[in-house]
């Protein structure tokens, strides 16, 4: 569904005329308004699969600092996994990586635990890797982004739809103040059950639970198809 759709779903929710584009009155601009802070809500909500991105590093040896390429200052990463040693990195508190580093300096080798560090000059995420890489590793970062706002008719939202129109008119309702709030709260109660419903279908597109084998602190990996 498009912004200008999800507005004009609003707009005849509200017996309002539709609209040719999103700020053609000032009353449409507001239903955008409402749109969008719905759409941040409900992104909020859930790890949508649909936000999830595949981040492919490559290490090289000696280098222990890896930029997440493109997940944006919201980025969050959800799992690191060593596709060449077949292992799944262990997130620690930075500061427990530095004190090993200044008091032990560990050996290079395989990475077992990962850190957040300053973002990049871009603000995309940075981790840093414990132990440094010893050669070239493959790691696969998966990162739930944030969605990004609507700013223009024709883009589409990639969360699911129906939660965000209910919530926006919800909020439209509320706006108006026309019945004392109280269709207003019943339409958020309906919005946070078209929520839940869209939470249980994103979860059943999940593949069955991968089964992890803990091996003193490092994870790996037992039944993990690619």
């Amino acid at each position: 569904m498009t912004y200008l759709e999800a507005i004009n779903q609003v707009m005849r929710r509200l017996r309002e005329s539709e609209v040719s584009t999103y700020n053609e009155t000032t009353y449409s601009t507001l239903i955008g308004d409402f749109v969008n802070d719905s759409r941040q809500y409900v992104s909020e909500r859930w790890d949508w699969l649909s936000l999830e991105e595949k981040i492919t590093i490559t290490t090289s040896s000696g280098n222990d600092t890896y930029a997440l390429d493109g997940a944006g200052s919201g980025g969050t990463l959800t799992q690191l996994i060593d596709i060449t040693n077949n292992t799944v990195l262990v997130e620690w508190p930075i500061d427990y990586i530095r004190q090993e580093e200044n008091i032990s300096s560990p050996a290079n080798g395989k990475p077992t635990h990962y850190a957040y560090v300053a973002p990049a000059a871009d603000l995309d995420p940075q981790i840093k890797l414990r132990v440094k890489p010893a050669g070239e590793y493959t790691l696969y970062a998966y990162i739930d982004k944030s969605d990004v706002a609507l700013t223009a008719d024709t883009d589409v939202l990639t969360i699911p739809s129906q939660p965000v129109v209910q919530m926006a008119y919800a909020l439209a309702l509320d706006e108006r103040g026309s019945t004392g709030g109280s269709s207003g709260r019943n339409q958020h109660g309906l919005a946070e059950t078209y929520i839940a419903n869209a939470i249980m279908a994103d979860a059943e597109k999940r593949p069955a639970s991968t089964v992890w084998e803990v091996a003193g602190d490092n994870t790996h990996l037992t039944n993990w198809n690619q």
